[in-house]
């Protein structure tokens, strides 16, 4: 009897090519990186030079966010005009007769004398009364205004500070510093002596012909 020919095992594979796809990840712990593309195992005590190492950026700080910056320092505005060296003589005329007692009422009604702010707006006192008989002030139909005599020195001395003429005569026999204390004392109802108004004008800047400060 004759034996039959001895057949030789062969694997699947060997007869019919099998495709192998990877994984995400490996179900079981395993070290062999064509099964999946998922972490690796591997002995802690082996040698781990073949393990791809992982850059790690520092932590980019910021001091503040962006929208909390500082802006930008704006440009400085342009210098401011000079003073109207009228509006400072009325300024110090104010501050003398605020520093002498002089009343919220009295302030308005001194600067309504030389111009500052309108005749009509201001109520009749003791004081008002004073200077309509001293010619400073005359009443009309439409209410207490400047007289004119007291008008054309208000001007002429707005263009003498302002640069604008040189004719003293046409403010009238007193000095600067002597007319605005005269005014000042009559606003104030007569009470101090005009001199010593004059004093205090004087350590504010109005001499006799013109202003210290703007000098």
């Amino acid at each position: 009897m004759a034996l039959p020919e001895p057949h030789t095992y062969r694997y699947p594979h060997e007869v019919c090519p099998v495709e192998y796809s990877k994984t995400p990840c490996s179900e079981f712990p395993n070290d062999n990186p064509d099964l999946h593309d998922g972490p690796s195992w591997y002995a802690a005590d082996e040698d781990d030079s073949y393990v791809d190492s992982i850059e790690v950026l520092d932590e980019l700080v910021f001091d503040t966010a962006p929208e909390d910056e500082p802006a930008a320092p704006e440009a400085e505005p342009a210098s401011h005009a000079p003073a109207d060296p009228f509006y400072t003589l009325v300024a110090a005329m104010e501050s003398s007769a605020m520093a002498l007692g002089a009343t919220p009422n009295s302030i308005a009604l001194l600067r309504a004398m030389l111009g500052a702010t309108r005749m009509d707006t201001i109520e009749p006192t003791a004081a008002l009364d004073d200077l309509v008989s001293a010619g400073l002030v005359s009443q009309s139909t439409m209410g207490f205004v400047r007289s004119e005599r007291l008008t054309r020195e208000v001007v002429a001395w707005q263009d003498i500070l302002r640069e604008k003429s040189d004719d003293f005569a046409a403010c009238g026999s007193a000095a600067l510093d002597e007319w605005a204390s005269n005014l000042v004392t009559r606003v104030l109802g007569g009470a101090l002596r005009p001199d010593a108004v004059r004093r205090d004008l004087r350590k504010r800047g109005v001499a006799a012909f013109g202003l210290l400060a703007a000098a």
